[in-house]
């Protein structure tokens, strides 16, 4: 796989590819912030497949600047899961949070 351009804004199909793209790899890091380990998964009873499920399947809904970390960040969505993260290389991917979406009544 050719590198991306880390500091560069991936629009969605460019985020979808890279996705299907890094799926594919064989070695691939998938790491998860301390704060969706200790509280968002447990809070919102998540687990790594629910996360990788959202990533294979879910709608690309933001690219947003993450101030914070000085990168591009993503949002992914399903029908009811969340997942923010940032691309730190082509075979390196940071969750930095996940959230259960509310069910409109």
């Amino acid at each position: 796989m050719s590198d991306i351009h880390t500091g560069s804004r991936l629009s969605k199909s460019e985020v979808r590819q890279f996705l299907k793209k890094f799926f594919n790899l064989k070695n691939r890091y998938l790491q998860f912030s301390s704060h969706v380990t200790k509280d968002r998964m447990i809070k919102w009873d998540l687990k790594t497949g629910d996360i990788n499920n959202v990533l294979h399947g879910g709608k690309v809904e933001k690219t947003q600047w993450d101030v914070e970390h000085d990168g591009w960040k993503y949002t992914i969505e399903t029908k009811n899961i969340g997942v923010v993260f940032r691309i730190i290389r082509n075979d390196w991917i940071k969750i930095i949070t996940v959230y259960r979406k509310r069910v409109k009544l």
